[in-house]
C-alpha cells in the first residue's frame, strides 16, 4: 500500500531497511527500496516461470491421458484414466484463470 503511494525511497537513510510482511512474520530486507523491488520483480517472474513449467507439464499428461482413452490396451484403467482426465482439465483451467 505505501510502496505504491510512493512512501519508501530510494535514497533512505542507512538505518531505515524496507520489509515484508509474509505469514504474520517480518522479514527485514537488507538493502535500500530499489534492491528490494529489483528482488521482488525476480522473483515473481521465476514464479511466472514455474507455473508456466507447470502448466506444460500437466498439457502432456493430459494429452497422454487422452491418447490412452482414444485407444485404450487392455491394461488401462479407463475409469481412472477419465479421472484423472478431469482432474488436470480442472487444475489447467485454473492455473489460465490465475494468469
Amino acid at each position: 500500500m505505501y510502496a505504491e503511494q510512493g512512501y519508501f525511497r530510494s535514497k533512505s537513510s542507512s538505518k531505515t531497511k524496507p520489509f515484508d510482511v509474509v505469514l504474520h512474520i517480518l522479514k527485514l530486507f537488507s538493502g535500500n527500496y530499489s534492491d528490494y523491488m529489483q528482488r521482488s520483480r525476480t522473483l515473481k517472474d521465476i514464479s511466472k516461470a514455474e507455473a508456466q513449467a507447470q502448466k506444460i507439464v500437466l498439457q502432456n499428461r493430459l494429452s497422454e491421458i487422452i491418447g490412452k482413452l482414444s485407444a485404450p490396451s487392455k491394461q488401462d484403467d479407463l475409469e481412472a484414466l477419465d479421472r484423472e482426465y478431469h482432474e488436470i482439465l480442472h487444475k489447467l483451467r485454473e492455473a489460465s484463470t490465475n494468469e
